[in-house]
């Protein structure tokens, strides 16, 4: 089990690139992945997941500061935790 951290970073919205990045943290618990966001930010990151249509992923459950990954097995958790970052970027698809 790995906790990854990263700070909040204020970016600016430029045209073609998504808003700017809404999570803060994310822990893998077995085959969860706990995502932690700023207030009001959890639907936004759901989305972003859901999206990117992760391999061996169920689905996301989305409050308003956290979402959870629910995947198949340790083993995709622990793979979709190593994809996080990427897809939670503001950049991504550009």
């Amino acid at each position: 089990m790995g906790t990854f951290r990263r700070r909040l970073q204020s970016t600016s919205s430029a045209p073609g690139r998504t808003a700017p990045s809404l999570w803060l943290s994310f822990e893998r618990v077995r085959h969860r992945i706990i995502v932690r966001t700023v207030a009001g930010g959890a639907a936004y990151v759901a989305r972003k997941i859901d999206t990117a249509k992760p391999h061996d992923t169920l689905g996301t459950i989305a409050g308003n500061d956290s979402v959870v990954v629910v995947c198949t097995s340790p083993e995709a958790a622990a793979e979709l935790t190593a994809r996080l970052t990427g897809i939670l970027s503001p950049t991504e698809g550009l």
